[in-house]
């Protein structure tokens, strides 16, 4: 397969259905006003693909994909955020390598409802660890995971969110 098909395969079966997912209603179409945004330099940049959701051209929420070490490898998660109230609007599990039956349970919306309305200003824990989430029974590693690819995303919108905002109204 070539780079193109593979991308558009893994946005529609990966990424677009936890897009809709964290998503408010859009009215935008999402691939085309992407924004690709690139942290540091050389081999030690990261990129971010930021999604804005739009209702009649204003941009309401963004979503963008983050990443942690799971139980099973690299956990991803996609990210909702209201731009206006500065709060997750949600949380999906786009790629988990898990255990079937335990640690795959971060991908149910009971444990993903966690993540949402979260303050952009909160440090996201488990309780276990003086936190307000939850962690799956005998799936803490997979649970923290998730919680760490959230803190990575707010820390990335702490830090850069004004000028990704800004990037997005163009």
């Amino acid at each position: 397969m070539t780079k193109k098909p593979i991308e558009v395969a893994e946005f529609q079966f990966l990424k677009e259905p936890a897009l809709k997912e964290v998503l408010p209603a859009y009215d935008n179409n999402l691939v085309d006003d992407k924004l690709e945004y690139i942290i540091g330099e050389g081999e030690t940049a990261v990129t971010y693909t930021i999604y804005p959701a739009k209702r009649a051209g204003k941009p309401v929420a963004i979503a963008f994909e983050t990443s942690a070490k799971s139980y099973g490898g690299e956990l991803k998660t996609m990210i909702g955020f209201d731009i206006e109230k500065k709060r997750l609007t949600g949380v999906g599990v786009t790629s988990c390598s898990d255990t079937p039956g335990l640690g795959l349970k971060v991908k149910e919306p009971a444990f993903r409802a966690q993540f949402k309305d979260i303050p952009l200003d909160v440090t996201v824990k488990l309780k276990s660890e003086g936190g307000g989430i939850d962690a799956i029974t005998g799936a803490s590693i997979s649970s923290r995971a998730v919680a760490t690819a959230v803190n990575t995303g707010l820390d990335l919108l702490r830090k850069k969110g004004d000028d990704i905002f800004a990037k997005i109204q163009k």
